[in-house]
């Protein structure tokens, strides 16, 4: 397969991902923005963002879903770090061969347990970006034991 032929199958599966997302965030009256592509150095990416007033979701492919990103005001958090503060198993990231699968975890993850960061006053989302900025270290060795 040449290198055009990679970068418009990543563009269609991100397209096909981003259908599975944009219900959900249209749900929640979230716009949805172009993001940037391009090559870097892992290779061909796309990515986009979804706005809602203060609030930005922000995320990537490349040969997978990539790093999620949250963000209110200047208060952000990936999508790892967020779940870990709400106490949650969640769906995404994962191992999986289909990466369409990807998108199917994050949208469940996105409907079951961000509700505060979609729709609601998003003041947990902000306590839990401020611990973290306040301590980076908050997960990272026995901090992360139960």
């Amino acid at each position: 397969m040449s290198d055009d032929e990679k970068n418009r199958n990543t563009i269609l599966i991100f397209k096909k991902g981003c259908s599975i997302i944009i219900p959900i965030m249209n749900k929640n009256n979230f716009i949805l923005y172009d993001g940037k592509k391009g090559q870097s150095s892992g290779g061909f990416f796309v990515s986009c963002l979804f706005k809602k007033f203060e609030r930005e979701l922000r995320f990537s492919y490349r040969e997978s879903l990539g790093d999620v990103q949250y963000k209110m005001y200047d208060y952000s958090l990936d999508h790892v770090t967020y779940m870990k503060f709400l106490k949650v198993r969640s769906k995404y990231p994962d191992f999986v061969n289909d990466p369409l699968e990807s998108f199917n975890q994050f949208a469940f993850d996105l409907e079951n347990y961000c509700q505060d960061f979609l729709n609601g006053s998003g003041k947990d989302f902000m306590k839990y970006a401020l611990a973290f900025r306040n301590n980076k270290n908050i997960f990272k060795g026995f901090n992360q034991l139960p």
